[in-house]
């Protein structure tokens, strides 16, 4: 992976260790932030940029940085993600959600 590369994607992984920017729901922050980051993956695999297991590795770091446990190694030869990956990830998604839901605390007047 060429130097640039590399400086564009830790970029997007400080990015993501500050969090949402201003008034952003943090549920909607995080897909949209691993969607971007996959997207550049895929789109620095297309050219050659990065090869297979070097997206996986950064792909792995980028769900850390979200506080998310990283996928198992790929088997040999495999492309892409697979589906029980891509679902655990949307899992642990609607768990950090769930996970922020506010609390509702509800005060009896005493007068």
């Amino acid at each position: 992976m060429n130097e640039e590369a590399q400086r564009h994607l830790l970029r997007l992984l400080d990015l993501a260790r500050e969090g949402p920017p201003g008034p952003v729901h943090h549920n909607d922050w995080m897909r949209e932030s691993l969607s971007r980051f996959g997207a550049t993956l895929e789109a620095m695999r297309a050219v050659g940029t990065i090869i297979d297991d070097e997206s996986h590795d950064w792909n792995n770091r980028f769900l850390v940085t979200l506080g998310i446990e990283p996928l198992e190694p790929l088997s040999p030869g495999s492309r892409g993600p697979r589906a029980k990956d891509s679902a655990r990830v949307a899992d642990a998604l609607t768990a950090a959600h769930q996970s922020r839901q506010p609390i509702l605390k509800y005060l009896r007047r005493t007068a």
